[in-house]
Formats: C-alpha cells, structure tokens, sequence
C-alpha cells in the first residue's frame, strides 16, 4: 500500500470519529458511567466525580443527572457547593430530555419536598418539570403531577386532570411491595435507597396509591368529568424527548 493510501485512510478514520462525536455528543458511554457510580457506591466520592464529571461536561445526559444527584444526596464537594453544583447538573440534563432528571428537577422546587432545603421553593417550576416527566412516563412524577392538580400548588386546581394522571400512575406494573414502601418511612438509610431507585424508575410507588388518590379524587367530580378523565386516561400515550428516543435506540 501508497504511504500516501495510508495517510488518507488514517485521515478518513479521523474524520469518521470526530464526526460520530459531534453527531451523538450524547450518547451514554455505559461502561465509564457504570464506573463512576461503583465508585460512589463505594464510597469513593473523590473517583467517582473525577470518571463522571468530564462526561457531563461533554454533555451526557446521564452523566449530568449523575453527578446532580450525587451532589444534592450525599455532597461530593462538601464546602457549601454541592446545592450549586446539584442545580447545574439536573437543569442541564432537565433541558436536554432526561426524564429522570426533569423529575428530580422538580422535587427540588417543590415545597413539600426536603430536597436541597436551602434552594427557594417554586411549584410552579416544580410543577412543569413534573409535567415533562410525566408525560414520558415516569411513573413517581404522573404520581406527583396528580398532588400538584389536585392541591393547586404552581398550577390552577384541576379534580380532572389530577384523577387522569393518578388513573395513569396506578396502571404500570408495581414490583414495589408495601412492606419495603413502610421501610422506607422509617428507615432514613433505607428510604433513600429506595428513592434512588424510584428516581431511577426501576421500581415504582405501591399499587394502591394511584388507586386510592383517584378514587378520592374523582368524589369531588361530576359524572361528565369523571368519565373524561377516564378517557383521557385510557388514550394517552408518552411523549418522549429526543434524548429518551436516541438513548432506546442506542440500548
């Protein structure tokens, strides 16, 4: 083979790599992820900021919404930053679709909520993000959404639209049982493992909960209002962001 066949092919692979990078600057790299949350598993806070944060700088979503968490939960910096930190990561992968960090986005504003305690509270932000993260399925924030309707916090008071998203809620699969959803009521060691994984959408909120805030709500409805919720119910369908359709795609 030429040299210069040579050059050209080395030049053409280049090419081909800087260009895959610019197309999908956003695609998990699961193998450095998984890393940097064994490190934090581990204990090892120092590592793992250092495996996920130049992923999140480089725009990975789920890097970004990593390192949110990581800051808001346990505090990796630990000198009055992390809340600083925590707000960055989760607003930029909020923005970019990540429906898990949209949810997690919104408990922070939400004033029923304990996360980040010294951030100024706003439903009505926390109700949109809610909204975001329901709407592509997240089983907690349909559930939330349905409390923001019903309580009128960030957003108008509405029995129809809280009872569509609890009828939403109630319908997914729940392999949470009760007795671990009590634990985490009582256990503070224990409830926030399993709010990670209910963050994480691997597991969801007790059947019952969805049944029960739907049944309550629909006795303060009319007849008409009922049967549209229900309908609504019935036909809805999530809208998923860009970034949740390319990360399915590259799974």
């Amino acid at each position: 083979m030429k040299p210069h066949s040579k050059l050209v092919k080395r030049f053409l692979a280049t090419l081909l790599i800087s260009i895959l990078v610019l197309v999908f600057p956003n695609s998990p790299r699961a193998d450095s992820i998984d890393d940097g949350l064994q490190a934090y598993g581990a204990g090892d806070y120092k590592k793992a900021l250092e495996i996920l944060k130049p992923l999140a700088e480089h725009g990975n979503a789920e890097a970004q919404f990593q390192l949110g968490y990581m800051h808001s939960f346990t505090g990796l910096l630990h000198d009055g930053e992390d809340d600083k930190e925590a707000l960055k990561w989760l607003r930029k992968a909020a923005e970019q679709g990540h429906v898990k960090a949209q949810f997690y986005f919104g408990e922070i504003y939400d004033s029923n909520a304990s996360v980040l305690k010294l951030i100024f509270k706003n439903n009505m932000t926390a109700a949109k993000w809610y909204r975001k993260a329901a709407e592509q399925g997240h089983a907690l924030a349909q559930l939330y959404s349905g409390h923001m309707y019903y309580d009128g916090r960030g957003i108008p008071q509405d029995y129809m639209k809280a009872a569509r998203w609890y009828s939403g809620q109630q319908s997914k699969e729940i392999p949470l049982l009760n007795s671990v959803w009590g634990s985490c009521m009582t256990r503070v060691r224990e409830c926030r493992r399993i709010m990670f994984r209910l963050i994480n959408g691997s597991i969801y909120p007790p059947h019952g909960i969805g049944v029960r805030n739907r049944d309550i709500t629909e006795k303060k409805m009319t007849p008409p209002q009922v049967a549209e919720a229900q309908r609504l119910a019935r036909e809805w369908k999530p809208k998923l962001s860009q970034y949740t359709l390319s990360f399915r795609r590259s799974r």
